[in-house]
């Protein structure tokens, strides 16, 4: 009887430090496969953001269905990009957002997503534009780096 209890206990243990250490980490595996944006979905995020520049563009008024798309492609935009190298395909997309977001006098998020373009696309043609639109936004940059020494 004491060695069944021994091993039931050692199971128990076993069971537990394996949930503890493995699953948070095989769950995080998972999320980041069921959130990656597949190819389709990437092209009807840039045909959104695309109709949105072009209303910007033509000075078209936005209908409340066009800040909810704002909103979603922001928040889709958003979640794609965390983490330390996003896809360099994202970078044509949060230049865009930023310009819907300052055209539409949304500043404070438009500066964010015009930074966020400098340092999660560090390589990507749009940082001189995006640098270009924050020192028209006022937003002081430093020559050195591309850290920004003061907002307005």
């Amino acid at each position: 009887m004491r060695s069944f209890v021994k091993s039931t206990i050692l199971i128990l243990i076993i069971l537990v430090v394996s949930v503890i250490f493995i699953s948070p980490q095989a769950v995080a595996v998972k999320k980041s496969k069921k959130n990656a944006m597949t190819p389709e979905d990437l092209d009807k995020l840039t045909v959104s953001v695309n109709r949105l520049v072009k209303k910007v563009y033509s000075v078209s008024l936005f209908a409340p269905s066009d800040n909810d798309e704002l909103f979603e492609s922001k928040m889709k935009v958003d979640i794609e990009i965390q983490g330390e190298s996003p896809d360099p395909a994202f970078a044509d997309l949060v230049y865009k957002i930023a310009f819907i977001l300052k055209e539409r006098e949304f500043k404070e998020d438009s500066i964010e997503y015009y930074r966020t373009v400098m340092d999660k696309f560090p390589d990507s043609p749009y940082v001189a534009k995006a640098a270009e639109e924050l020192r028209k936004l006022g937003v002081k940059l430093d020559t050195g780096s591309e850290e920004d020494t003061g907002e307005e």
